[in-house]
This record gives structure tokens, C-alpha cells and sequence, in this order.
């Protein structure tokens, strides 16, 4: 919501949900932890050349989350591929909309593939 309202959102804020995942898997799953910690890394690495090749269009907020994408999915790269699909199609589907010039708020479009991806993964492990 505040990067609806605001065009920002607070580092902090995603922080704080990282650690928070982090220590869900510290607790569920230490064994496995690392490779979470790996996927937060490449997937923010993707969003940091993201940002490069667009000349920052993407803020750090939008890295900062990746990382946090990263952490939740894992290193399943049809994962990888699916949110990064779903948030760039909703993504352009909004630009589409509007002025060219005016900022868009990414991180909304972020969380959707991200609970989409969830979702998907839900229906399809339980076939």
C-alpha cells in the first residue's frame, strides 16, 4: 500500500520480513536454509541488473524485495520465472495505461506474483 500511495517503501519494512522468513526456515528447516539464502542472492542480483539496464527505473526497494522473493520461493527456477512473468505482464499492462513519464509503483505487482506463485505451487503439489 505505501508504494501505491507513496512511490516508496520503507527498507526496513521488507527487512524485517526477510529476517522474519529467514528465521522460519532457521527454525522449519536449517538444513535447507542455505539454499534459500543462495535464491534471495540471485534473485537479487536479477533485480540489481534489473535496475542497471533500466538506468535505476526500478528503486532499491524493488532489489530489496527480490531479495525477499528470493528467500520465500527458493531456488526453483520456474519460480523465478513465473514471478518475474506475472509482475513484468502486470507491470506493462499498467504502463500501457498510463504516461510514460509517470513513476509505477512495482512492488505491488511484485507481492501478486509472488502470492500467485504460491498459489500455484499450492495446487500443483497437491494433484
Amino acid at each position: 500500500m505505501q508504494d501505491l500511495k507513496e512511490l516508496k517503501v520503507s527498507n526496513m519494512l521488507i527487512l524485517g520480513a526477510g529476517l522474519t522468513v529467514f528465521a522460519i526456515h532457521l527454525i522449519f528447516n536449517l538444513q535447507g536454509s542455505w539454499a534459500f539464502l543462495l535464491s534471495a542472492a540471485l534473485y537479487g542480483v536479477l533485480y540489481f541488473a534489473a535496475r542497471l539496464v533500466t538506468k535505476k527505473k526500478l528503486g532499491m526497494a524493488d532489489v530489496w524485495f527480490g531479495f525477499f522473493q528470493g528467500l520465500c520461493l527458493g531456488l526453483q527456477p520456474v519460480n523465478l520465472l513465473l514471478c518475474v512473468l506475472v509482475e513484468v505482464l502486470g507491470g506493462l499492462a499498467l504502463a500501457g495505461f498510463k504516461n510514460q513519464h509517470k513513476k509505477i509503483p512495482f512492488i505491488p505487482f511484485m507481492s501478486f506474483a509472488l502470492l500467485i506463485t504460491f498459489i500455484l505451487n499450492f495446487i500443483l503439489k497437491t494433484l
